[in-house]
């Protein structure tokens, strides 16, 4: 069951490297049908933005799996690759993991009992 998600957003590409950043683009979410296709990963979704603030996120990949499948993903090096490709052709690229599934409660659980050791209500 997926525990964790590595969230990547794609911004605005650096002016004359539109299609190079389309085509890394499209160069991750072929790798990460390859790896759920070989159940490395559990599953992962692609947004591409309507509106809002394009210029920072034009995109956005959210990979899901166990911790140890997200682990194991961002120390491998062509997804480190790819990574580096996107620097040099988008605007703020972020990448972060953040808690899913059953570990959104046990996360809220440990925040509820930080703070009540704390005294803050």
């Amino acid at each position: 069951m997926a525990n964790t998600a590595l969230y990547t957003r794609w911004g605005q590409p650096f002016p004359g490297r539109e299609q190079m950043g389309l085509g890394i683009f499209m160069e991750a979410i072929q790798f990460y049908q390859k790896l759920q296709s070989q159940k490395e990963i559990q599953s992962f979704s692609v947004f591409l933005m309507e509106n809002g603030g394009l210029f920072e996120q034009q995109g956005t990949i959210v990979v899901e799996g166990s911790r140890e499948q997200i682990q194991k993903l961002q120390q491998r090096e062509d997804f480190q690759r790819i990574l580096l490709k996107a620097t040099h052709v988008v605007n703020d690229l972020v990448v972060t993991t953040a808690y899913t599934g059953e570990a959104v409660m046990q996360r809220i659980e440990l925040l509820q009992s930080v703070r009540k050791e704390l005294g803050i209500s």
